[in-house]
């Protein structure tokens, strides 16, 4: 067996690849914001989604959240719908129209979960909505199939594509 051949084979004395990244740099891990006001939800969600390889940032206020998004901007927001300053909603309306923003996707995440709330949450600029309560996987099954879009991601998963509401169409 000659180098080259070696190489493909994964075998350990085998040269690597011209244009392989040798680097030791760890893969950023995506940014969630999260917007909810209750303290065992944030940091129960947190950790679900720690381990699944996000960072988190918790946020128990409309105002914290716009504060986290200005000092940096995260890849994902999850916002719940009502809070004690206002409404999720006004937050995602605020970031829909900065352009500054434009590249962050927007999850719902609401014990609202009529037709009525679905509906107003993607008239206000969501990616996706997601009812409370969910299982841990769903909730890490969203915020990936939204961070890192893929759309047989959930049919390989679960045999079904998604089970939220995913937005159709410009915003």
């Amino acid at each position: 067996m000659d180098a080259h051949e070696r190489a493909h084979n994964g075998h350990p004395t085998a040269p690597h690849d011209e244009g392989a990244d040798d680097s030791t740099e760890p893969r950023r891990r995506p940014v969630v914001v999260h917007v909810e006001d209750d303290d065992d939800l944030r940091m129960l969600c947190a950790e679900i989604l720690d381990d699944a390889g996000f960072e988190v940032v918790g946020c128990p206020t409309l105002r914290a959240g716009r504060l986290a998004i200005g000092a940096s901007v995260p890849d994902v927001l999850l916002v719940d719908r009502d809070l004690p300053d206002g409404s999720g909603l006004d937050l995602v309306r605020w970031l829909r129209s900065n352009p500054s923003y434009a590249t962050v996707h927007v999850i719902v995440f609401s014990a609202r979960r009529s037709r009525e709330d679905v509906e107003a949450a993607i008239a206000a600029g969501c990616d996706a909505f997601l009812g409370k309560p969910c299982a841990p996987d769903m909730l890490v099954e969203t915020v990936e199939d939204i961070a890192r879009p893929d759309p047989d991601a959930g049919l390989r998963r679960t045999g079904r594509r998604r089970k939220y509401a995913p937005v159709a169409g410009p915003r």
